[in-house]
């Protein structure tokens, strides 16, 4: 279990390239005092080694999700949502906005808004189900942190679900 601000050390090539407490220091944009609070909190997670003058954080070779898909669920307020549906980027893979088929209408005259923005569209209607409008673009995360804070994220929720159900 490891901090989401800290999820994008386990990276590989990225934390695996930090060799030292003053390394990670200036990776983080912090002093050595405060790195070495972040070192134990690797260690104490187990994916980091550290000797007298060395440092090891063992990266992931694959994150623990393949893709990130958000969606935007509301009932109308479409310009708000996009707004939120873009953000998502900053971390997924995809962004989706899904409004009450009843509410779409104004959504679906500013495809272009959507279009700009990568987002996708769709409307769902009771008895009638899902609409698609606009398809989402598959671009990838914008941010790489963001993506890593996300997957740490989503890990945890994983992981206390799993323990809570007595599934672990």
């Amino acid at each position: 279990m490891v901090s989401p601000r800290l999820a994008v050390l386990l990276k590989q090539g990225v934390g695996d390239a930090i060799k030292s407490r003053a390394e990670l220091a200036a990776f983080l944009g912090t002093s050595e005092g405060a790195a070495q609070r972040v070192v134990a909190q690797l260690l104490a997670a187990g994916v980091a080694a550290q000797s007298r003058d060395s440092l090891t954080i063992s990266g992931l070779r694959t994150p623990p999700f393949e893709r990130l898909i958000a969606v935007e669920a509301k009932i109308s307020d479409w310009q708000r949502v996009l707004v939120q549906a873009y953000r998502n980027l900053q971390f997924a893979d995809e962004s989706w906005v899904v409004l009450d088929h009843a509410f779409a209408r104004p959504a679906i005259a500013q495809l272009d808004r959507f279009r700009i923005a990568g987002v996708g569209l769709a409307s769902v209607e009771r008895g009638r189900g899902l609409f698609i409008h606009h398809a989402a673009a598959t671009q990838g995360p914008m941010s790489l942190a963001k993506r890593w804070q996300a997957q740490s994220v989503l890990s945890t929720r994983a992981l206390t679900r799993k323990i809570v159900s007595g599934a672990v």
